[in-house]
């Protein structure tokens, strides 16, 4: 019976760990894609104000 408990235990610990990776890797991945969209406006925004594009 403790054995099962603990095997349950463990399980669940294991279920949330995954949970957690899981959760932290997409976060990653949105915040990658967050970060190349928010670099090509101000790259955009640097050639403007570099006098590079116009607004023409």
């Amino acid at each position: 019976m403790f054995s099962q408990l603990r095997m349950r235990e463990e399980q669940a610990l294991l279920a949330q760990d995954y949970a957690l990776e899981t959760a932290r890797a997409e976060g990653i991945e949105q915040g990658l894609e967050r970060g190349k969209v928010e670099g090509r406006v101000f790259a955009f925004l640097d050639m403007v104000r570099q006098g590079l594009l116009t607004s023409e």
